[in-house]
């Protein structure tokens, strides 16, 4: 449903590749997209679901090279967003941004 109203960036995969990881690391994957030398991965792992997914997911991605830190949805808590440093900076790949 998420994808269906928000769309996906069709590099997400690719992505992820460069630091190792794919969507089925996140559990709970909604989109992937590049910021400078950051990589934001958003999940829906937050509000009641984070203890359940803390142990598997969490611990293990915060334990990963590249984690930067885990930033919380403002307006949906339900929202986690895993931000991972890359080594070559990309130029702000978003949503839509590549079709």
């Amino acid at each position: 449903m998420y994808n269906m109203l928000f769309g996906r960036n069709v590099m997400a995969d690719s992505l992820l590749e460069k630091i190792g990881l794919s969507k089925d690391d996140f559990r709970r994957y909604r989109d992937a997209w590049a910021e400078g030398n950051e990589l934001h991965v958003l999940t829906r792992n937050g509000g009641v679901e984070h203890e359940e997914y803390e142990d598997e997911v969490y611990d293990r991605l915060s334990k990963h090279p590249n984690f930067l830190r885990l930033e919380i949805s403002e307006y949906d808590n339900t929202y986690e967003t895993y931000v991972f440093s890359l080594e070559t900076p990309l130029d702000n790949l978003k949503n839509y941004d590549i079709m």
